[in-house]
């Protein structure tokens, strides 16, 4: 009987691992993909306000994208991680409360 139950824990405590671990990995995913497109989108646009046919003002545009796409590649990440924090605050309060 004994035996069983810590078998069922250690299942249990498995399970909560790769869960986390799928979480993180997940949320890592989801950080990376946000910082590129904050870039790249940005930056993209002013290259192409750059080009001759257009605005003929080469690389002023392109780095005032990437000055905008950096901010709000910054407020992007902090956002996410103020999220991220709070929601983990609260599983450990959950956590707690259940032991």
């Amino acid at each position: 009987m004994l035996e069983e139950t810590i078998r069922m824990k250690r299942r249990d405590s498995d399970s909560y691992i790769k869960e986390e671990l799928i979480r993180s990995m997940g949320f890592f995913f989801t950080i990376g993909i946000t910082i590129v497109l904050s870039l790249l989108i940005p930056i993209g646009i002013g290259w192409w306000f750059d080009q001759p046919e257009r605005a003929n003002t080469h690389p002023l545009y392109t780095l005032i994208g990437f000055g905008f796409g950096t901010i709000l590649a910054g407020y992007n990440l902090f956002r996410m991680l103020r999220q991220f924090q709070q929601r983990s605050l609260k599983q450990y309060e959950e956590k707690d409360k259940k032991e």
